[in-house]
């Protein structure tokens, strides 16, 4: 039987959607930046593996924003802690209510990552 660990995190981590991964565009424009978004992930990468700062410039636009605002198709993003299923049964995504409710108990906003490894 499954259940959910809480995952917390020596540093600021990228929590990606694994095999769900379906690419990454400008939050202003809109354009596809799969391609540099690699290497800014490598460079902002410490050498521990984890992430301080996250500011970017836009290759498309020139606009500023940071890698957690970028549009992720299937959501990913930065966390500090993470909330992770381990119930086949469990219903996923999970209901806005229950986000909700998580976020109010916790205090703080909540991304939803559907994670397939």
């Amino acid at each position: 039987m499954g259940g959910y660990d809480v995952w917390d995190i020596p540093g600021t981590a990228f929590i990606d959607p694994g095999e769900n991964w379906c690419g990454v565009r400008c939050p202003v424009c809109g354009s596809d930046i799969e391609d540099w978004w690699g290497d800014a992930m490598d460079t902002a990468a410490l050498p521990d593996g984890y992430f301080d700062a996250l500011a970017v410039t836009m290759p498309c636009c020139s606009a500023q924003t940071d890698l957690n605002a970028l549009d992720y198709v299937e959501a990913a993003g930065f966390a500090r802690y993470s909330l992770v299923t381990t119930d086949p049964e469990c219903e996923l995504p999970l209901p806005p209510a229950s986000i909700q409710a998580l976020e109010d108990l916790l205090g703080t906003d909540l991304r939803q990552v559907i994670a397939r490894y």
